[in-house]
């Protein structure tokens, strides 16, 4: 069974109490009070490799801050000279 943790409205005294997930405290334990059920962030870590979006970034971010400067430089970069021509076995011509 999960463990819930409240605080009490009165006195504000925080306790937790373990419970069926459809179960609920209506009072204090101490004076009786109504008491507020806290929420908390789980305590799930995520470690390693995989987890953020930084992981699977295909370029390097720039560091210049000038977003367009940066793409015209890779632009120029990434245009070859001349494309590569594949051979194949029928365009071989026999001189004789």
């Amino acid at each position: 069974m999960p463990t819930y943790e409240y605080r009490c409205t009165g006195c504000g005294r925080q306790f937790e109490i373990v419970h069926a997930v459809g179960a609920t405290v209506e009072k204090c334990e101490h004076c009786g009070a109504p008491v507020r059920r806290v929420f908390s962030p789980p305590a799930l870590i995520f470690k390693g490799s995989g987890f953020y979006i930084t992981d699977h970034r295909k370029t390097p971010a720039s560091s210049d801050g000038d977003g367009r400067a940066a793409a015209a430089k890779t632009g120029a970069e990434a245009k070859p000279s001349e494309p590569a021509k594949a051979a194949t076995p029928g365009e071989e011509k026999k001189t004789s």
